[in-house]
Parts: structure tokens; sequence; C-alpha cells
């Protein structure tokens, strides 16, 4: 490749849904793929105001490169600080890929299709692991501009009108922010366990409890079963035995998996867990309350959580 002809595109991803990080995350760059895009994102920096009770609330400083970027004559909103200990919202991320005149509409192609699956593996991946987002999205969205040579780099990706509702619980820090990027930009995909985690959350959120119900169970039953195996096996025992004849009923699976492993970290879900199920299912309780699921899902947490492959 002859590196005169190399060119920088530069892009601007707003995300759907704020980050909320601690400071130390600020001014993050991280070299990654997207597809088979070599890209450089780069975070907002720190402010250098401090906040106080009468001043504005500090904005962050643009990434490195992107001092003076403007959008429709505005500068961009990279985000604010709200605490004292510089806890941040990051809105905006720089995005900078260099590659030959002949890639350059290509890779803009690519990136504007798959940016929006990228941000929904991220998010995925942060309410996972760090309980950090829900979300409510509507319609597609994709949140990134790219320029290359101060000229807008078209898209002809049709984006839909999106919204978006989100709580906020805790702030992600830099090593969790670099392995959500890596999950994002791998092929991996999340464990059936995980999806229905996370679909849990979705309903709870959208007050659809029986929904929460059914998809926490379920997520806690596909992780009962696999760990149920994985130790059956490592034991010399006969895992579709154990599954399919010896123990088929939740509660029972569970007593199960306590025996084979006196490390689970829940000592019994019958409270929390099976007797509400039964209970929703039988009709003795036709809609639980808000105490209820939050209960059960606590408890389900603790168990996929401890069993998920990338905790140990």
């Amino acid at each position: 490749m002859n590196d005169k002809r190399l060119q920088r595109i530069k892009g601007i991803h707003v995300f759907k849904v704020p980050l909320l990080v601690q400071k130390e995350a600020l001014g993050l760059e991280v070299e990654t793929k997207i597809i088979d895009v070599p890209v450089k994102l780069c975070f907002p920096k720190p402010s250098t105001n401090i906040l106080t009770a009468n001043s504005p609330i500090p904005q962050l400083i643009p990434p490195s490169g992107a001092e003076k970027w403007e959008q429709d004559g505005k500068l961009i909103d990279w985000g604010q600080t709200f605490s004292s200990e510089g806890m941040s919202c990051v809105n905006s991320m720089a995005v900078y890929v260099d590659c030959s005149l002949e890639k350059k509409d290509e890779y803009s192609q690519i990136l504007y299709k798959s940016m929006e699956k990228w941000e929904k593996k991220l998010l995925d991946y942060l309410n996972l692991v760090c309980r950090r987002i829900t979300r409510n999205n509507k319609g597609v969205y994709c949140g990134l501009t790219l320029y290359s040579e101060h000229k807008l780099m078209p898209s002809n990706f049709v984006c839909n009108l999106s919204f978006t509702i989100y709580e906020n619980n805790d702030y992600i820090s830099s090593e969790q922010l670099k392995k959500a990027i890596a999950f994002a930009s791998s092929d991996k995909t999340l464990l059936p366990e995980h999806e229905m985690l996370l679909a849990a959350f979705e309903a709870k959120r959208n007050n659809q409890n029986r929904q929460v119900v059914l998809d926490a169970c379920a997520a806690l039953e596909l992780t009962i079963i696999r760990e149920i195996k994985e130790l059956a096996v490592a034991q010399g025992l006969n895992p579709d035995d154990i599954i399919e004849r010896q123990v088929r009923m939740l509660g029972k699976r569970f007593d199960k998996l306590k025996k084979m492993d006196p490390n689970c970290p829940v000592e019994s879900i019958k409270d929390s867990v099976s007797s509400l199920r039964d209970d929703m299912m039988h009709g003795r309780i036709v809609y639980p309350t808000n105490e209820e699921v939050d209960r059960l899902l606590s408890t389900v947490e603790k168990i996929v959580d401890h069993y998920s492959p990338a905790n140990r």
C-alpha cells in the first residue's frame, strides 16, 4: 500500500444510551476492529473545571484530535461531569479510521451499517456485567457520522426514529469499558441464560412482572442445567441421567446443584423463586408485586453471575 494514499476517516458516534463512567475511564483510547474495519475509538477527557454547588455542570474535554470539531455549527456534546469525584456521563466518542483511498467508501458503509449492532452488544455486555444500563429502543438507530478531508461521508443506511429510556446505578471502570469494547468487536455471542436475564431486566423496566418471573426462571434453569452437566462430567457421573431422570423440577435441580457444589452462593431458592413461580403458574398469584420480583431477580442474578464463564 502506498502510504501517501492513506486517508483518515474521522467520525463522531453519539451513544443512544449515555455511558456513565468513572473518572479513570475518561480519555480512554482503544484500537479494535468493527467487522473488518480497523478503528481507533477515543473517549472524551476529564473536565478541568471543578463541580461546585453554584457552578455550571462541567463539560468533558474533546478526545485527542477532536478539540475543534463542530457539528451543524455547534460544538460536540461529549458529555458532562456530575460529581466531585469525576464520575461522568459520556454522550459521544471519536472514531478514527486510516485506510487507502480505494477502501474509504467501503469502510464508511460497513461502519454505518454495523454500529447499531456493535453498540447493542456493548450495552448488553455492560448491562450484564456491570448492571449499568436498561433501555427501550424503537426502530433502527445509527448514531455515527463520518467525515474525510472535511467532507461528510454519505450513508446508504436508512435510520428510523428511535427513543431510549434508561436508568443508572453505578459507573463503568476503564477495565470494564475495554472488555465491553472487546466483546462488541468480537464474534462472540451471549449465553442463552444471559439473553434471558437481559429479557427479564427489560420486562422489569416495562413493569411486566409476570414476564420477569418467566424470563428470570428460564435464565436460572439454563444456568443450573449447564452447571450440573459440567460438574457431572468432572465427577464421572452421567449428566443426562441426572437432568432427565433424577431431577426434573427447578427446585430439585437447584438442590442437586447445591449438593454437587457447596460453593453455590445461594442457600435456597424456595422462598424467593420456586414458590413465587409455582404460585403464579397455578393461579394462586395473578400478578407478582415489585418486591417479589426484586427478590427473585436478586437471587437469580447471584447464581447466574457466580457460574458465568466470565467470572471464572
